[in-house]
């Protein structure tokens, strides 16, 4: 299901289609269910039937559970799709800038971006994440997320750009931890107080920076 999960932010093009124009096979059928489910969650911060996402999505009850097993399952199908598109569009994409601290600053920017962006942020980081499903998702993303910001620090240490005392593991698990409860913070307060993005990637910079490298300041 993973390349279905990845393509799903595309889903209305073709449910703006005339239904007599659709192909309803599987992959948009899931599709489908995925952006309504997404739809439900966010309207009601992390609570859905199954029933109303069906109905959204055009299909029958029955084959929403056919696909998803369970309500659990399709909750865990659109957490994934988050964390799917997160890692693809911040996390572990390229970068042409060759400065370390400028294109990590760039990386912090876009990940509070990302996160105020989405509306489906506040209820995954807020109402349903301490729903087993979720801490189990979360828990081997993050774990990967880990693993690819140690190569990263590995990397700016090799560089001469990150300090060497602390174990790039270490920096990395510091950093994303520290930025993921920053945005948390930040988006479980009302709507008209939430700090903009890049309030919050700054704040966020001016802590790590010192722990990281003596040698940069954010203008």
């Amino acid at each position: 299901m993973g390349c279905i999960l990845k393509d799903y932010w595309n889903i209305k093009k073709l449910m703006n289609k005339p239904k007599k124009s659709r192909v309803r096979d599987a992959s948009i059928s899931t599709l489908a269910l995925i952006t309504a489910a997404n739809e439900v969650m966010i309207e009601g911060n992390g609570h859905i039937e199954m029933a109303e996402v069906a109905r959204r999505a055009e299909v029958s009850i029955g084959l929403a559970y056919h696909y998803f097993g369970s309500k659990a399952g399709l909750i865990a199908a659109v957490v994934e799709a988050f964390y799917d598109k997160l890692d693809a569009d911040v996390l572990f994409s390229a970068s042409s800038e060759s400065d370390w601290l400028k294109r990590e600053w760039e990386r912090t920017l876009s990940l509070a971006v990302f996160y105020q962006n989405n509306p489906l942020s506040a209820v995954i980081l807020g109402s349903l994440r301490r729903e087993s499903i979720v801490v189990e998702i979360e828990q081997a993303r993050i774990a990967a997320q880990v693993e690819e910001g140690t190569r990263n620090f590995q990397k700016g240490q090799r560089q001469g750009v990150i300090r060497q005392d602390i174990a790039a593991h270490d920096l990395a698990s510091f950093v994303l931890g520290g930025v993921r409860e920053l945005m948390r913070s930040a988006l479980q307060r009302p709507q008209d107080q939430r700090p903009t993005a890049e309030d919050i990637a700054k704040s966020a910079w001016k802590l790590i920076v010192p722990c990281i490298s003596q040698e940069y300041t954010l203008s």
